[in-house]
């Protein structure tokens, strides 16, 4: 049977055909909004380009007048030049306004004291016969030797402020030059370059250095040059003190013609009563009898026995190294030691040293030099450096194996070692005669060089 529709279905009204309608487009004009979106974000981005270049104007231009500022700022004003006048304090120290007086420092303070020569002190050397006086405040010391042959001393005064720079230098003219050729041999000057001087009444010269800084004072006394070097000062009163110490500069007073004529040098031995090879002044030292010649009666003459190293008074094979009668001076900068009198002075600087009999007028000296001009042996030293005549030299051997030379006078010996040049010199001074060549002799003889490692 047929199933019949329900009566919902059967009268539900059947659908509609679709209604027409119209399309729609979206406008044109926001089909247009992210073109003028991007334009706006440009616009924004200059100006915040702009904003930013504003600013680093700002800053760099800030930063250039800073440092201009700074600048500016270190550059400090000269100050006026400073007088002697006394410090005042430039603040108010009472109600009524009065300044008070600020003690000067030790540099600000006047050096007129300096001047006053009766507070100076007298510096004499027996020596090399001078005596001078200089400033209490002033120290004299050892100086340096200049590279100058035969050289014999040197020393300095100074301030202990640095005001001051005397040097005084004594040469050996051995050679009898004048002090014209002298100064021209060593200095290349020429009697054009100096002044006329006078040192203590005797014939110097001046000349002042070329740059501005120092003037040089040359003499000629008693067979010795004399080299005084004056570095000069911005303090006027310094200059002033210089010129004091040359005024009071002194000589020993010359011997009379007649007797200049028969102190001429002799370097025969002086006084010998025995004839034991020994004068009568080193009997003394080495306390053996003058008049006998052999005083310990062991076969061998007293002199012969001390320039061999052996003791005078004790007979057999005692030797002198191991009596009171002399001692040993060890240097060990320089790698050597030797004996000297036990009763001599010793005086000593960087370069050399002296060994000065008690009387002060006689003295054995070891001077050492740099070899820095590289001689291949000491002969071509002495005809090069020294400009001496090899020819008059004599050969002979120290130290047991140390080839060495020995002038015409016998009174200086020259050796190499260890890159040095070695002097040995027995120096009489102004003695009519040598008292003490044995003993320079046994010096000699007792000279040892040490391993320079």
């Amino acid at each position: 049977m047929p199933v019949l529709p329900s009566s919902t279905e059967k009268f539900k009204a059947a659908p509609r055909p679709p209604r027409e309608f119209d399309v729609r487009t979206i406008p044109a004009k926001f089909l247009t909004m992210r073109p003028s979106a991007a334009q706006g974000s440009y616009s924004s981005g200059l100006k915040k380009n702009i904003f930013i270049g504003l600013i680093l104007v700002v800053v760099i231009g800030g930063a250039m007048a800073l440092a201009a500022w700074l600048f500016l700022k270190s550059v400090k004003k000269e100050n006026p030049p400073v007088v002697n006048a006394p410090l005042v304090n430039t603040q108010p120290a009472t109600l009524d306004q009065q300044p008070i007086a600020v003690a000067p420092t030790t540099t600000e303070m006047s050096l007129d004291y300096l001047l006053d020569t009766s507070r100076w002190q007298l510096y004499t050397d027996s020596v090399y016969q001078y005596a001078l006086k200089y400033p209490a405040e002033w120290t004299v010391k050892p100086a340096s030797l200049p590279s100058i042959a035969y050289v014999l001393s040197s020393l300095a005064i100074q301030d202990q402020n640095g005001l001051s720079d005397i040097t005084i230098s004594i040469f050996d003219n051995s050679n009898n030059l004048t002090l014209s050729d002298w100064l021209d041999q060593e200095y290349n000057l020429e009697a054009i370059d100096c002044e006329n001087y006078k040192l203590d009444n005797q014939d110097a010269c001046r000349y002042n250095e070329v740059t501005g800084q120092s003037f040089v004072v040359y003499a000629l006394y008693n067979k010795n040059f004399y080299v005084l070097t004056f570095l000069l000062s911005d303090k006027t009163v310094v200059n002033q003190v210089y010129t004091q110490i040359l005024n009071n500069w002194h000589f020993p007073p010359p011997l009379p013609a007649d007797e200049e004529e028969e102190t001429g040098l002799d370097t025969s031995p002086a006084i010998d009563s025995d004839a034991d090879g020994l004068t009568d002044s080193e009997e003394i030292i080495y306390r053996t009898n003058k008049n006998n010649a052999d005083t310990d009666n062991d076969g061998y003459q007293d002199g012969l026995e001390v320039a061999n190293l052996y003791n005078p008074i004790i007979a057999g094979s005692a030797k002198l190294l191991d009596s009171d009668l002399v001692k040993t001076h060890v240097d060990e900068n320089y790698h050597y030691n030797l004996l000297y009198p036990s009763g001599w002075r010793i005086r000593e600087t960087s370069n050399y040293i002296i060994f000065q009999d008690v009387t002060g007028e006689e003295f054995i000296q070891v001077i050492i030099e740099d070899n820095s001009s590289n001689y291949k042996d000491v002969k071509e030293w002495y005809q090069k450096y020294l400009k001496q005549d090899p020819a008059l030299l004599t050969d002979l051997i120290i130290n047991g194996d140390t080839p060495a030379i020995m002038t015409e006078d016998k009174m200086k010996i020259y050796f190499f070692f260890g890159g040095n040049v070695y002097g040995l010199i027995y120096n009489p001074n102004t003695r009519q005669y040598g008292n003490f060549f044995t003993t320079f002799n046994m010096v000699v003889k007792s000279f040892h060089l040490m391993s320079a490692n």
